[in-house]
C-alpha cells in the first residue's frame, strides 16, 4: 500500500507533464467537451446574461483551451493553479490552431493567443508561460490576451 502511495505522491501533477503532438487530437476533443458543458452550465445558471460574469477555474490543466472560449462569453476569466502550466513552443500553437478549427466559429481571445504567440511573428525568444492574471485579461504564452470585454 505505502509503494502506490509514494509512487503517486511522486509523479509530477498531470499539468506539468510533457504533452506532445501527438497528443493533440484527444486534447483538442477534451477541450471542446469542457468548453461545452461549462458554457451549458454558465448559460443555465444565468439565465443567458453571461456578459457580466466573472469567473475563477482553479486547476485548468494543461492548456487554457476551455478558459479561452469561455472567456468570449463571459465579463472576465481567470486562471489559478498550483502549478501552472508552461508554454511548449512545439505543442501549444498548434493545439490552439486546431482547437479553433474544431470550435467553428469566430472565437477572438482564441484567435489572440494564436495571433500573439505565432513564432513567425514573435522573435522574443521567450516560451514560458506567463503565470498571472491581470485586470485587464489573462497573460499566456508570450503576448497577453483580453478575456472578454
Amino acid at each position: 500500500m505505502f509503494r502506490i502511495y509514494s509512487r503517486l505522491f511522486s509523479m509530477p501533477p498531470a499539468n506539468m507533464q510533457r504533452r506532445t503532438v501527438g497528443m493533440i487530437d484527444d486534447d483538442v476533443a477534451y477541450a471542446l467537451q469542457i468548453a461545452r458543458c461549462n458554457l451549458d452550465v454558465v448559460r443555465a445558471c444565468c439565465n443567458g446574461e453571461l456578459r457580466s460574469l466573472r469567473i475563477l477555474e482553479i486547476g485548468p490543466g494543461y492548456d487554457f483551451g476551455p478558459q479561452i472560449i469561455l472567456a468570449d462569453a463571459v465579463a472576465e476569466v481567470r486562471v489559478a493553479d498550483r502549478f501552472l502550466a508552461e508554454w511548449h513552443d512545439d505543442y501549444h500553437p498548434a493545439f490552439y490552431r486546431q482547437l479553433q478549427k474544431a470550435w467553428g466559429q469566430p472565437c477572438a481571445s482564441l484567435e489572440k493567443v494564436i495571433v500573439a504567440n505565432d513564432a513567425r511573428r514573435n522573435h522574443t525568444g521567450e516560451g514560458t508561460c506567463r503565470r498571472y492574471a491581470n485586470d485587464k485579461g489573462c497573460q499566456y504564452g508570450r503576448r497577453p490576451f483580453e478575456c472578454g470585454s
